[in-house]
């Protein structure tokens, strides 16, 4: 086993990783303000975190919160394990059209291609027609001088890191994109941001 898996192995420890996230968040509290701020303006009624890790952004939801992921381990650090659960984001175990608002920060670059259109389609199913989605991840960064945001995609946990152009088609199939931005102070990783809805014809109510 190379050091790099036994580093990522350590991370399915729930401690430790939400020891490395505090740490690597300090250079990019303005980012993380940023999202969540967008977050909380965005947020309403009956709401889900798909890749919801140990609930670090739960407290940002002040209605109906539901959280999912597959790692039980994530989960068993959750602060409320009623609204937790543990399931596949490619399957959602939600009916049709519950859910007011949908949310997902750094969950995409760890599912592939495939995947990503099987969880963009399950977003799709569970909410509302008028309801809103924000996904916020990092891509490869644009200009090729950012020698260190393109390392830290590379090395990443994540193993389907990709450009944000490839991602757009991804989420222009089944949403219209109501509002797309780079994160702000998120360098020298390339973090954005999309704010989304249905397309008409993907509204079934």
């Amino acid at each position: 086993m190379s050091i790099r898996d036994k580093i990522y192995n350590l991370l399915e420890y729930p401690i430790i990783y939400n020891a490395l996230q505090r740490i690597t968040s300090i250079g990019r509290m303005g980012a993380i303000r940023f999202f969540e701020d967008k977050i909380k303006q965005e947020a309403f009624g009956r709401v889900c975190d798909i890749g919801c890790g140990t609930g670090r952004y739960a407290h940002l939801i002040q209605s109906q919160y539901f959280g999912i992921d597959l790692n039980k381990k994530y989960l068993r650090l959750a602060r409320d394990n009623d609204h937790f659960i543990c399931g596949d984001a490619s399957r959602l175990p939600f009916a049709d059209n519950i859910f007011d608002f949908i949310f997902s920060i750094g969950f995409f670059h760890h599912v592939d291609d495939n995947q990503t259109r099987q969880v963009l389609s399950e977003i799709c199913r569970t909410v509302k027609g008028r309801g809103r989605i924000i996904i916020v991840d990092i891509f490869y960064p644009e200009s090729s001088f950012n020698v260190l945001g393109y390392l830290l995609c590379r090395f990443d946990r994540g193993k389907y890191v990709c450009r944000h152009e490839i991602f757009r088609e991804f989420l222009s199939d089944k949403f219209n994109i109501v509002e797309s931005e780079y994160v702000k102070r998120s360098f020298p990783q390339n973090m954005r941001y999309y704010i989304l809805q249905k397309k008409d014809n993907n509204i079934f109510e």
